[in-house]
């Protein structure tokens, strides 16, 4: 049985110039103790799915199980049950430094005060989370995205969503984050979602998923993808465009 399986979800947006389709019939079942990358362009939907999975929007139409259940994401007793790593900071106060800013999301979790403490500086220690007593707006780009990271498992989530985590980080901060999700795929029951454009991230993965304008291309392993033809021609013309806008 698969953890998470998702069928058929569809979501649109209403912008001046009319519906735009962010999501159709994304159908694909993982299971527990994988992690899978999304990949495709700017808006091809990866965002919008984890935000679905999140319960941040809800779709206009689908279903999502998980361990064989249908799951209403709107409901707050499904928040405990999921870390979303976004790729913003949001709901991060500038003036509270990064331990404080954890220390405040893990009351909003629930977790009482002893426990709190113990599992911030366990991720400061596992992430090497810089200037952990810094104020936060003091922080560099690559400092905040593995403090947001850090959020998104204080809790024990067994669904974590990650929006390009490693997409601000030097070399160093690229090689931290793998490594805590290597030792997560391993050594719990976590299911990982990882939305990334860095060829590198793949590795990591037990499966990818290719969405393009919103839909599932394909579902392939790292290897499989790596030596289709249409991803490589595809991935030497984003890397020509990003080049290009940088």
């Amino acid at each position: 049985m698969p953890h998470v399986a998702v069928q058929k979800i569809s979501k649109r947006f209403q912008t001046a110039g009319g519906a735009v389709v962010a999501l159709k019939d994304v159908t694909f079942d993982v299971p527990r103790r994988t992690l899978v990358a999304l990949i495709g362009a700017n808006g091809a939907g990866k965002t919008t799915l984890m935000k679905v999975l999140a319960g941040r929007l809800l779709a206009d139409s689908g279903k999502i199980r998980v361990n064989g259940r249908f799951t209403d994401t709107s409901e707050r007793s499904w928040a405990s049950r999921v870390g979303f790593a976004e790729g913003e900071a949001v709901g991060f106060y500038d003036r509270l430094t990064g331990r404080q800013n954890l220390a405040f999301f893990a009351a909003l979790y629930g977790l009482d005060t002893a426990t709190a403490k113990r599992r911030i500086e366990l991720w400061i220690e596992r992430l090497l989370l810089p200037q952990p007593d810094a104020p936060w707006q003091s922080l560099s780009a690559g400092g905040r995205a593995r403090w947001i990271l850090a959020r998104a498992l204080l809790h024990g989530p067994g669904l974590l969503l990650l929006d390009e985590p490693t997409r601000s980080q030097d070399p160093d901060g690229v090689r931290v984050v793998h490594r805590v999700l290597h030792a997560l795929r391993q050594n719990a029951s976590t299911t990982i979602f990882l939305a990334t454009h860095r060829r590198e991230d793949l590795a990591l993965a037990d499966a990818v998923i290719w969405l393009q304008q919103g839909s599932v291309a394909c579902t392939k392993s790292p290897r499989e993808l790596l030596s289709d033809k249409a991803f490589s021609d595809w991935w030497a013309d984003a890397s020509k465009k990003k080049a290009g806008d940088s």
